[in-house]
């Protein structure tokens, strides 16, 4: 602590300046200090632009009371000065980061075909739609599923950012207005800023199946015994089949031709050709490569295969051979590795997973082919099935043959002295050679039934 030598108030030893009369105080081992600070003080610059000649100046052993709004300026270049060292600082590191740009948002979606199988009248089932983004921006997607009323997601939209999970969204099929015996298929397109992608959606409907009826035993009535009677039990096994047309119809899915894509490159720059890249031939049929592929600058004579298939399913996608002789598009040009020396590499996620380049030269050529023909694409066929009411209504009309008969048989056996003794009972056995949803022209159905019966004298 320090004491004003005017109104002898004590205050700290860091203050220059009593706080109560204002009279100026300075501790010896501050007064370098104090002459510095006074130098470069606005009021003392001016101080000294207007002081009087060298003989009228005070004497320099004089104090000089430094203003008051001097630690006010002091703190004020010091904000100043660490504005400029973060400015600095944070100019430094943009350039050090070279002003890169993520990648764009990319959508994927998986399953491409959402199929719920054979599905019966009125009932509904779920099947799952999963939506991820594996670009470095943020994916806004919406999904457009046209005017299908039947078809109904419990979200229709949403955003994804650069490395979170992906979103699900649960896809239902209300088919209690489809009608039983028929295909349904419609088309669910997901629209973003990483791209498009249209999702199939295919059902078959089926009718409610029919329990067969169990027959109910009809009980038999306790005799009265008499000590002359004599019983006997007469069996009799009838066995009837018919042979009915099936009566369900339906239609196969069509198939994708597949084939193989030669890409060549001979010019000074890098390609990079990621699965799912489309290329439409002399006949008008778009083909899309089903894995990636990098091409790098040089004389890359040997051409690098890659699977491919028709976009569209059916027998259109089976081209000729050289029905896509096309050169590559600036689209995929991509940089090149910092490593070169040997041939490219197919399969390759990016070319940072690629370590080996041939040297570039100057000129040359980037072209995709099909030297070989695509096969394998077939259309949609239609069938026909047996469905359970085609066995159930001959199960049914043969049962009652059966029954009756057996019964005929068995009072054809009975003696002239003989009568039966209540009701005969019967039991059926039904089976036939294919199942409901078999994809044949006819079905055979057979019934087996066995009645016995209790004769007495």
């Amino acid at each position: 602590m320090q004491k004003c030598k005017q109104c002898e108030w004590e205050f700290p030893d860091d203050m220059c300046e009593c706080p109560y009369c204002g009279h100026p105080v300075e501790p010896e081992n501050k007064k370098q200090k104090r002459r510095f600070n006074l130098r470069w003080h606005p009021n003392t610059f001016m101080a000294r632009v207007k002081q009087p000649p060298s003989s009228l100046a005070p004497s320099p052993t004089t104090p000089t009371a430094p203003s008051k709004k001097h630690p006010w300026l002091v703190i004020l270049v010091s904000i100043i000065t660490v504005i400029l060292l973060l400015g600095g600082t944070l100019i430094v590191y943009v350039w050090a980061r070279g002003g890169s740009t993520p990648p764009p948002a990319k959508l994927n979606v998986d399953p491409l075909l959402l199929d719920f199988g054979s599905q019966i009248v009125g009932i509904q089932k779920t099947r799952l739609l999963t939506v991820s983004n594996s670009g470095g921006q943020e994916l806004r997607w919406s999904v457009d599923k046209g005017k299908t009323l039947r078809l109904t997601l419990d979200q229709y939209s949403g955003k994804i950012a650069a490395g979170a999970i992906p979103q699900s969204i649960n896809v239902k099929v209300d088919t209690t207005t489809l009608t039983a015996g028929h295909n349904f298929f419609t088309t669910i397109n997901l629209i973003s800023n990483g791209g498009n992608v249209s999702v199939s959606v295919k059902l078959y409907v089926i009718a409610t199946p029919i329990p067969s009826p169990t027959p109910t035993p009809t009980p038999t009535p306790t005799p009265t015994p008499t000590p002359t009677s004599v019983q006997r039990q007469i069996p009799s096994t009838q066995t009837q089949s018919r042979t009915v047309k099936a009566t369900g119809s339906g239609q196969t899915d069509p198939t994708s031709a597949t084939g193989q894509l030669n890409f060549t490159n001979t010019s000074s720059q890098c390609f990079f050709i990621p699965a799912g890249a489309q290329f439409q031939g002399k006949s008008g049929v778009f083909v899309q490569t089903t894995q990636n592929v990098s091409l790098v600058a040089g004389e890359l004579i040997v051409p690098i295969p890659a699977t491919a298939q028709a976009v569209n399913p059916g027998s259109n996608g089976n081209i000729p051979s050289e029905d896509i002789n096309l050169p590559l598009g600036n689209q995929y040009i991509s940089d090149c590795p910092k490593q070169p020396s040997t041939l490219s590499i197919t399969g390759a996620q990016s070319h940072s997973a690629i370590t080996a380049y041939p040297l570039s030269q100057l000129h040359g050529y980037a072209l995709v082919e099909n030297t070989a023909a695509f096969t394998g694409g077939q259309d949609a066929q239609p069938y026909t099935f047996v469905q359970q009411s085609d066995i159930d209504v001959s199960a049914t009309s043969l049962k009652n043959s059966t029954r009756q008969s057996a019964i005929n048989d068995i009072h054809q056996q009975l003696q002239p002295n003989e009568h039966l003794v209540g009701d005969p009972q019967c039991t059926s056995h039904i089976s036939s050679d294919h199942n409901a949803l078999d994809r044949v022209n006819q079905v055979t159905v057979t019934v087996k039934t066995t009645c016995k019966a209790t004769a007495s004298t």
